[in-house]
């Protein structure tokens, strides 16, 4: 049967802007005579948001101000819901009615109707919890990846793929440009076809017509349309631009602020800003080579480009890196890996005489059009059974199918051995699994078809009643064990608490959740008379036992656990009533914490074998000196050391310490706990929230004297840096990364030069930095690869203890954690072009140098960097970041005459090195780096009188630089960073988070 009623719901509102997959196979549709209406919804958006061009809102022709309205035209509707609630919830329920209401008037349900969801989205998810029913068929389309626009292996990926899961499981039908994904997504949907994009070549006919602004732009002309905030590789559009200055470069799209300012300067550039669809045959048939210069990786080999169907289309030469897409057409383009590559590709493209290849790229698509593609949709439909029967089974997994974001929390982010008990269909665990490196998680369920279900995600599955499954499970099996809503279900919670103490290893712990049968709602419909069991909730009917936050604490303790920390979880944002602690009060109940307790829906809480916890804990006549020889106080609780009598406190009393965090949650607890844990606290700990999209939030209202400035959207590590210095009120200021381990007496150490210098030194001292595991440059150091906290610990003291009052100077400081006064970095700051991060701290190191002020790496001061977690939580490849903002900083400084210098020295022009530096100390004559680029280029060229006197000048500016020998020698210079492209990687296991 053909469908005759579709209801599209598409996840961004762009309709008529761009023409995409989309609005093609819509309008398809709208023309073909066997339908009779066709629905285009679009997420909702609040009516403020409507008034004039909002931020947020692409909308430039004002479509979407219409949409809301609903536009009609013919059989097809465009709408967009909006709302005007406070709440989510309510803004939802309110843009769904509107929905409801339009598909009403459209007869868009009932016999041979099809609800299609394009692109899993929180729109599609409501449509289908709301209205599945009355659809005959479920359609779900994905396209690109989506879940690789976000944080690989983080937060928002893992919301984005159970999105996905849970739309395509709840379809009847799956359909997808990109055969990577179909394959991956058939566990899920097993009904799938493949439908690739399309162009429609009458479109680009040889007589269509050059827009009028092209016309100014002068041959031969370089062009890219698409997207220019995602997947490009600007050190390809870098080469392309500067081998050809005589051509013009046209990037049509949106660019992002810094390819503007990475590109914008230059003169053969042209950016037209989007460019209108029925615009995009005339610029690609009147331009001389198309480009597609994308990333290769795992969201691009996600995609089906509907760009290069028309690139083709259009006849002229492309040249594209070898992502999904472009590999099946290598025949007809050029696949380049390499800036060099591309420009060669280009100047081969360039001289391309041969009309034959214009024709064939013309014929290879000639017969994919958006008709085709439209018929192929209607084949899989027509062909489709009703699955009444998949979707039920759907809606009874649902009780089984909850992820627990704040139970996940509470699991320390070294276990990596996890047991969960009562698993349902495996979610949590998988999450787990999905969010963090290493980590195995085996389940326990009783439910068979939830268990097998939980199979398809997690290590191992055990199915069985908790208690019996447990006793078979050898001793210290596991580093933490989950109780995630189980206790209640069982008849004697005691008696698997008891055998999950004994499974759990040395350091392990236990974290459950419990329904919270104090909540106001249950005591009021009590005292009302009424004790009513619901299919889920606090009173779910298959829950045996009832629990208080007073109760749950002592089945704990009873159970031989010491809490180690609690907290509450809401389910709704439906508040207690006003006035009824106060009545509960006036009849002489004592109630002093219901009015906190009873807001909470559950109790979560972390706990630790009493026996092991007493064990860990310092003896009253225990001194620090026991951490000599390898001992270490750490308690296996959660508990932040708080020294009677702190050391030094008026130095760290002057620090206002910077952390910049994006995600990556568990790192900025266990980096904050190691802050606050040390004997010297800092004078204020200031955190930049750079758009966290995970549970960081949670985790800083855990650290109430931590300042905190939030920013909406992720602004950059330089400008989140910047922004906490300038909130710092402190002389002195530490800039720390979230992923890091701060170790004794790192604090003191780190400053100990700054302040030497505040206090009227004449040594210019200008930031210091402490060494580490994971850096570039001259501050990594080797510890032997301790395996645990507490040997890295221990290997610490015996390091600073070697070490102690040992400073160096050095031409570079990571950025990762260095200290500098309030004055140096309020004046200097970092450059906030680099985005993410990378080389902002090779530019500040070297403006610092040039100034002729120094930088240290203190010995004794060591912490340490587990690396990379921002980048990683954020899906960011870092050797990509790191090799685009090298080429930033390569053409920001290439007329540095001290890296000209450098250059001429490796390329043993020794005479003209010597030119170069002295021009350099012309120009600047403190400049720190040409002084000791001049040492080395004299002696090199056997001018030993004069590199000595070079060498005195030097040491008497930076006396403490190791790699200046006293006499003449050959000197070991160290390389800037910008001469290294791959950083070292970390030698320390993340077995030394606890």
């Amino acid at each position: 049967m053909v469908p005759r009623k579709i209801v599209k719901v598409w996840y961004q509102n762009d309709w008529g802007q761009f023409a995409r997959r989309d609005e093609r196979l819509v309008r398809e549709f709208v023309r073909d005579d066997r339908v009779e209406t066709v629905v285009h919804l679009e997420p909702p958006v609040h009516r403020a948001r409507l008034q004039g061009n909002s931020p947020g809102l692409a909308d430039p022709l004002g479509w979407t101000r219409r949409r809301v309205s609903g536009v009609q035209q013919g059989k097809l509707t465009l709408f967009t819901p909006c709302y005007d609630q406070p709440t989510p919830a309510r803004a939802w329920s309110q843009a769904l009615a509107q929905v409801e209401a339009v598909l009403q008037e459209r007869n868009a349900f009932g016999e041979g109707s099809v609800l299609w969801i394009n692109a899993p989205s929180a729109l599609g998810e409501w449509m289908i919890r709301k209205f599945e029913s009355r659809f005959q068929w479920l359609l779900a389309e994905v396209e690109d990846d989506h879940r690789h626009y976000h944080v690989a292996r983080g937060e928002e990926f893992l919301q984005t793929h159970r999105l996905y899961e849970r739309t395509l499981r709840s379809s009847d039908l799956l359909i997808s440009n990109s055969t990577v994904m179909l394959e991956e997504f058939r566990g899920w949907q097993p009904i799938a076809k493949h439908v690739p994009n399309a162009v429609n070549s009458d479109d680009f006919a040889d007589a269509v017509v050059e827009p009028d602004w092209l016309r100014e732009l002068p041959r031969p002309r370089i062009t890219y349309v698409g997207n220019l905030a995602l997947r490009l590789r600007p050190d390809i559009l870098q080469a392309v631009i500067r081998e050809f200055p005589q051509s013009t470069v046209i990037l049509a799209g949106e660019p992002t602020e810094p390819l503007r300012r990475l590109l914008g300067t230059c003169r053969n550039v042209h950016f037209p800003g989007r460019v209108a669809p029925t615009e995009v045959p005339g610029l690609l048939c009147h331009s001389d080579v198309l480009l597609m210069p994308h990333q290769v990786g795992a969201f691009t080999d996600s995609m089906d480009p509907q760009k290069l169907y028309e690139f083709l289309a259009s006849g002229r030469p492309v040249v594209a890196t070898a992502v999904a897409g472009a590999r099946d057409h290598a025949d007809l383009l050029s696949l380049v890996d390499s800036p060099m590559e591309a420009v060669r590709a280009v100047r081969v493209a360039l001289e391309e005489k041969d009309p034959s290849l214009a024709k064939r790229r013309r014929e290879r698509v000639r017969g994919e059009t958006w008709t085709r593609r439209k018929d192929q949709v209607f084949a899989a439909l027509e062909g489709l059974p009703r699955v009444g029967e998949r979707r039920h089974m759907e809606r009874e997994m649902a009780y089984f199918e909850h992820d627990r974001p704040e139970i996940r929390a509470l699991v320390p982010p070294s276990r990596r051995e996890i047991l969960d008990v009562g698993c349902g269909a495996g979610v949590l665990g998988e999450s787990l699994q999905l969010t963090r490196d290493n980590v195995r998680v085996t389940g326990i369920e009783l439910d068979p078809k939830a268990a097998a279900r939980a199979r398809e995600r997690l290590f191992r599955v055990e199915v069985g009643d908790c208690v019996s499954a447990l006793r078979l499970i050898p001793d210290a099996s596991y580093d933490t064990i989950l109780f995630a809503d189980i206790l209640e279900h069982l008849p004697d919670p005691g008696v698997a608490l008891h055998e999950a103490r004994r499974l759990l290893r040395r350091d392990g712990d236990l974290v459950i959740s419990l329904p919270n049968v104090r909540h106001w709602s249950v005591l009021r419909d009590l005292l009302e008379g009424d004790w009513k069991y619901e299919d889920a909730g606090i009173l779910d009917r298959t829950h045996l036992r009832f629990f208080t936050r007073r109760s749950a604490t002592r089945l704990l303790q009873d159970s031989g656990f010491t809490v180690s920390a609690v907290q509450g979880s809401h389910w709704s944002d439906e508040s207690m009533p006003d006035g009824f602690v106060a009545a509960l009060r006036s009849v002489g109940l004592r109630v002093e914490s219901l009015e906190e307790e009873a807001a909470e829906h559950q109790w979560l809480f972390r706990a630790t074998p009493v026996l092991r916890a007493i064990e860990s804990l310092p003896r009253r006549d225990e001194d620090r000196s026991g951490a000599e020889h390898g001992e270490t106080k750490e308690s296996v609780v959660a508990i932040p050391r708080v020294p009677a009598e702190p050391r030094n406190q008026s130095v760290a009393e002057s620090v206002s310490v910077v952390i910049p965090v994006c995600n990556a949650a568990d790192y900025t607890q266990q980096c904050l706990e190691s802050v606050f844990s040390e004997d010297s606290v800092p004078g204020e700990v200031i955190v930049v929230d750079n758009g966290s999209a995970d549970h960081t939030a949670s985790v800083l209202q855990q650290f109430p004297s931590v300042q905190v400035l939030r920013n909406e959207t992720n602004q950059g590590f330089s400008v989140a840096v910047n922004q906490g210095i300038r909130a710092a009120h402190r002389d002195l200021v530490c800039v720390l990364n979230n992923d890091t381990l701060v170790t004794e007496g790192w604090l003191e150490a780190l400053v100990r030069p700054l302040v030497e210098t505040v206090a009227g030194s004449s040594c210019p001292v200008a930031a210091v930095g402490p060494c580490t595991n994971y850096a570039n440059g001259d501050q990594q150091i080797d510890l032997k690869n301790p395996g645990t906290r507490e040997e890295l610990f221990a290997a610490v003291k015996r390091w600073n203890h070697d070490h102690c009052g040992r400073q160096e100077d050095v031409s570079f400081l990571s950025g990762f954690c260095f200290a500098a006064s309030h004055d140096t970095l309020r004046n200097r700051g970092f450059q906030e072009i680099y985005g993410q991060g990378t080389f902002e701290d090779t530019e500040l190191s070297r403006a610092l140098r040039k100034a002729g002020q120094r930088l240290l790496i203190v010995r004794d001061s060591y912490v340490h960097h587990f690396g990379n977690r921002t980048f990683q939580a954020l899906g960011m490849d870092m050797l990509e970041k790191q090799r685009a903002n090298a080429q930033l900083f390569a053409s920001r400084h290439q007329q540095d005459l001290y890296f000209r210098a450098q250059a001429a020295f490796h390329a043993e022009q020794f005479d003209r090195a010597v030119s170069l530096a002295e021009e350099a100390l012309r120009e600047s004559p403190r400049d720190l780096d040409a002084t000791l680029q001049m040492v080395l280029a004299l002696e090199r060229r056997g001018d030993q009188e004069e590199a000595q006197r070079a060498r005195d000048r030097y040491r008497a500016w930076c006396p403490d630089d190791h790699r200046v020998p006293e006499g003449p020698e050959t000197l070991s210079h160290s390389e800037t960073r910008s001469q290294k492209a791959v950083p070292r990687q970390p030698k320390t296991a993340l077995a030394l988070l606890s």
